[in-house]
């Protein structure tokens, strides 16, 4: 592993990761795409100095997002939505909304993605659904709200998702 250090002596933020392994390098190239370079240096900060972190982290990156998503056949998009699928059927809120985040930047509409929280019910339950709406809708407004939509034009926040929250609560 390929340490750089601070004028400290202390491995720079994020410098644990030797990039110079091709399933590294892809893993963070993917994985950059999909969650947003902000999250990336997020998490990895959150690992800087915990040596448990860190190989944890190293893990995710080189085998889910290098080995994984870096493989040929199915492009980001579709892996998105297989990807959600899993989430929300176990019930990983959570991580369904760090993914769900990554599927609007891989090219998702909230009226696709709500259409996949439809199709998920009919196997994973409703309950399920009414989980993943809920936080579709925060997502979805938080998204509006960082494009500069206003609170009178908010046709991504008023996507279908959340309407069918608010019809199923009725």
């Amino acid at each position: 592993m390929v340490s750089r250090k601070t004028l400290d002596g202390a491995p720079a933020r994020g410098q644990w990761l030797d990039e110079q392994r091709p399933m590294l390098a892809l893993g963070m190239d993917k994985r950059r795409k999909v969650m947003g370079a902000e999250h990336v240096a997020r998490s990895l900060a959150s690992a800087d100095g915990n040596s448990l972190q860190q190989k944890l982290q190293q893990c995710v990156i080189e085998l889910a997002w290098g080995g994984v998503w870096g493989r040929p056949g199915l492009d980001l998009k579709s892996r998105s939505l297989a990807t959600l699928s899993v989430l929300l059927a176990l019930g990983h809120l959570e991580e369904f909304t760090l993914h769900l985040r990554g599927a609007l930047r891989n090219g998702w509409t909230p009226d696709e993605l709500a259409e996949a929280i439809i199709q998920i019910a009919c196997y994973a339950g409703w309950p399920a659904a009414v989980r993943g709406f809920r936080v579709a809708g925060d997502v979805f407004e938080q998204s509006a709200t960082a494009s500069g939509s206003t609170r009178g034009d908010k046709k991504v926040a008023k996507s279908r998702a959340e309407r069918t929250v608010t019809h199923r609560r009725k």
